[in-house]
């Protein structure tokens, strides 16, 4: 399995058990490679996440994103990476 991680992506997260490769992704922060308009993860802070689920806006308006890209529920999620 190979792992696109967006050029965009400031701080990528390092895979251990999976090559991966910087491009980009037309949607979110990371897809898998050759799939990219069908498996999208796109990686949170866990208050920029509390924040998009509490504004029901932000969260439809990152779901339709993707949308409208081929990507979108239920092959799209959300990573949370910092706790604090």
């Amino acid at each position: 399995m190979l792992i696109r991680i967006d050029t965009r992506e400031q701080h990528p997260l390092a895979f251990i058990r999976c090559a991966a490769v910087r491009g980009t992704v037309p949607t979110f922060d990371y897809s898998l490679e050759g799939d990219q308009l069908h498996f999208a993860i796109e990686r949170k802070s866990l208050s920029d996440l509390v924040s998009s689920l509490a504004i029901q806006k932000n969260y439809c308006r990152e779901l339709e994103k993707g949308s409208g890209k081929g990507v979108g529920p239920p092959n799209s999620s959300f990573f949370v990476t910092h706790f604090c």
